[in-house]
């Protein structure tokens, strides 16, 4: 017997599977299956490249499948059930196949199924958290339009005000805003407008922006501090709105920091630390993947724990 986890991002998507035993036996990977990048067909037709690479006796024997997202919340009722079917006649029939939220899964890499709270940060941002009884329960995470705070989609857009707030008025371009329109391939504040509008890919070259407040940073900038501090900040602001609603103040909390920015950006999990210190929380970055979140997730559903 089985279970197999898929952790489906925005640049690439990984397929791996487990026995009971918690050892990875095969694993594989194929492009983007967020729906916020691709469209249903290109996800389908990347799904069936997994399973293609899959051996068919792993696939016989899966009793249970759990496909993280990204990009998630931009599915329809109609959409999920349409990957469901697909992911049963690619599969085999009889195996027990969720969708779900990747922040779901993320948890899950930290906590193996247990109580807790995750925190993604990467280009986007987003709270999940779930208590001992399967409550849940989410904060930020609305999109870019609205939110992303402490994202690198937001200090990428923090960055860029502070740079168009110094044009405007009047300043001489401080060593903060010329690496950052440097990094933006801008001669000026003013090509900032036109280099965003001729992009195809605006999101990506705003948070591709956060490295470089981050290096700022432990060039000791003030402007660069001030940012990652509101970043955590507004994290933090996130995380206690998620345990307001799931656990008492009293309760001991583990909280998973995923996502790229802790993956290689240790002081927003310092800030993080420092905000979090005292106030009943143990932070963790996994070491397993999230795709692997995915796999215990696959496991529970089916009332199995490793």
């Amino acid at each position: 017997m089985y279970a197999i986890g898929i952790d489906g991002g925005g640049t690439k998507s990984k397929l791996m599977i487990k026995g009971r035993e918690d050892q990875a036996v095969f694993s594989c990977t194929t492009g983007a299956t967020n729906p916020t990048a691709v469209s249903l067909e290109i996800i389908t037709e990347r799904l069936s490249q997994l399973f293609n690479q899959t051996p068919s006796s792993f696939k016989e024997q899966a009793v249970s499948l759990c496909f993280g997202m990204s990009g998630f919340s931009a599915l329809s009722q109609e959409d999920i059930q349409t990957i469901q079917v697909h992911i049963k006649t690619k599969l085999n029939p009889e195996a027990f196949v969720t969708v779900t939220n990747d922040a779901v899964t993320a948890l899950y890499s930290g906590t193996k199924g247990n109580s807790g709270i995750a925190v993604i940060a990467g280009t986007g941002s987003v709270v999940y958290g779930k208590d001992e009884s399967g409550n849940e329960a989410r904060a930020a995470g609305w999109g870019y339009m609205f939110d992303h705070s402490g994202s690198g989609f937001g200090i990428g857009k923090a960055a860029l005000k502070a740079v168009m707030n110094e044009a405007d008025s009047g300043m001489a371009l401080s060593p903060f805003s010329e690496m950052i329109l440097q990094s933006l391939s801008a001669d000026n504040p003013r090509d900032i407008v036109t280099c965003l509008n001729h992009s195809q890919d605006p999101r990506h070259d705003v948070a591709s922006l956060a490295p470089a407040v981050f290096s700022l940073y432990e060039q000791g900038n003030q402007a660069a501090e001030q940012l990652i501090s509101q970043a955590a900040e507004d994290i933090y602001d996130s995380i206690q709105k998620v345990r307001g609603r799931l656990f008492t103040e009293q309760k001991a909390v583990t909280l998973v920091c995923t996502g790229s920015l802790f993956q290689k950006q240790q002081a927003l999990f310092d800030a993080l630390t420092r905000l979090t210190d005292t106030k009943g929380y143990r932070l963790s970055i996994p070491k397993a993947e999230p795709v692997e979140g995915a796999v215990y997730a696959a496991w529970e559903a089916v009332g199995e724990r490793l």
